[in-house]
C-alpha cells in the first residue's frame, strides 16, 4: 500500500471512532456494542473503548515492553541509553526484567477480573 493512502485510511478509521465515541455520549448512549463480554456488559462505546485501552491494550504493551527491555534488548545499546552504570544499572534491570513485568501483569489480571479483590 502506498504510504499516502495508508495514512487517509488510518486517520478515517480514527474519525470515525472518535465520531462513534462522541454520538455514544449523547445519540448512542443505548448501544452497548461488547455487551457479550461480562467486563463490557454495561459499557457504551466511548467506555468500551476506553476500558478497551485502559485496562487491556495499555497493560499488555507494558508487559511486552518490559519484557523485550529486560531480556531481548542488546545490554550496551540500554545501558547508553539510560547512562546508569554497574550496580545502578544491575537493579535497574533486575526491576525491568523480573518485577515490572510481574506487577503489569497483577495489574491487568486484576482490571480484567476485579472479583478476584473483592470489587465488581
Amino acid at each position: 500500500m502506498e504510504p499516502a493512502f495508508t495514512a487517509w485510511l488510518v486517520g478515517g478509521v480514527i474519525f470515525l471512532i472518535g465520531v462513534a465515541c462522541a454520538l455514544s455520549l449523547n445519540v448512542w448512549s443505548d448501544i452497548r456494542p461488547l455487551g457479550f463480554i461480562p467486563l463490557f456488559e454495561e459499557k457504551n462505546i466511548f467506555d468500551a473503548i476506553d476500558d478497551l485501552v485502559s485496562k487491556i491494550l495499555l497493560p499488555i504493551t507494558a508487559f511486552l515492553t518490559a519484557i523485550f527491555i529486560g531480556w531481548r534488548a542488546d545490554k550496551k545499546l540500554v545501558e547508553e541509553e539510560t547512562g546508569l552504570e554497574g550496580t545502578m544499572f544491575g537493579l535497574w534491570r533486575f526491576l525491568i526484567a523480573w518485577l515490572a513485568p510481574l506487577a503489569v501483569a497483577m495489574i491487568f489480571v486484576f482490571a480484567v477480573f476485579p472479583n478476584l479483590i473483592g470489587q465488581g
